[in-house]
């Protein structure tokens, strides 16, 4: 239904906002949404051994399939939808960083889970180990904060978004601090599918229902009860990204 449509796209658009209102506070970081002129600096970022390493099945990416990233990214933000990718760049000089994520998670059938999603950083390696990574995931968790204080809820598959999952190459340290500096609890080592290989994961949940009963100062803003919640899900497909 067309009302139904644009209060959709209306929540969307708060939620959105609302990550560029949070993160504008961050100290050395800017989160923004993709642009054209990224696009070299993102094929240089996916085509990094050292940073694909430990993403997906460990394979650096080729130039056409950041090209369709690109342009799939570059569409959430034209729809408003908060669920995607972001860049990060260095406050001060505007230098490109890297990119932060923010995805559906799905079952081995392929299907969203309810109410989840995974939280993805990506650094170009220069810049690892200076903290961007602990501004980032934080500024992340406080815009969620402060979506729901406000009444915004996004929901994930059907179901208010309730958990936050990540995972770390057992080889990758820096990940597996970061995880756990920013309060995610580390859970199995499993085998997981990326494309047609088997990799193993230590998986991290960070459960927001803990964050969003705690009491608040009453000087923050509460909820509106009025805010509708809204669907924001990856478009295109809905493809998991290996």
């Amino acid at each position: 239904m067309p009302h139904q449509n644009l209060n959709h796209k209306k929540t969307c658009r708060k939620i959105y906002q609302k990550f560029f209102t949070s993160c504008r506070r961050l100290p050395i970081c800017n989160i923004r949404s993709f642009e054209e002129r990224d696009l070299e600096d993102l094929k240089k970022l996916q085509g990094d051994k050292a940073v694909m390493q430990f993403v997906g099945t460990g394979e650096v990416r080729d130039a056409a399939r950041v090209e369709i990233m690109h342009k799939n990214l570059m569409q959430l933000w034209k729809d408003f939808n908060p669920i995607g990718g972001y860049i990060v760049c260095d406050k001060a000089t505007g230098k490109f960083l890297g990119m932060a994520a923010l995805e559906p998670v799905f079952d081995q059938d392929q299907k969203i889970k309810p109410g989840e999603a995974e939280i993805m950083l990506y650094f170009q390696p220069e810049f690892w180990g200076q903290k961007y990574g602990k501004e980032v995931g934080q500024g992340f968790l406080n815009c969620l904060l402060a979506s729901h204080q406000e009444g915004l809820k996004m929901t994930i598959g059907g179901a208010p978004l309730t958990k936050l999952v990540a995972t770390a190459h057992p080889d990758n340290a820096g990940s597996i601090a970061l995880q756990k500096s920013l309060g995610f609890k580390q859970q199995d080592t499993i085998m997981m599918r990326k494309g047609d290989k088997e990799v193993t994961r230590i998986t991290f949940e960070f459960d927001l229902r803990a964050v969003f009963l705690a009491p608040q100062d009453d000087s923050k803003p509460t909820s509106n009860p009025s805010a509708k919640s809204t669907e924001c899900l990856l478009k295109h497909g809905q493809q998991k990204s290996a």
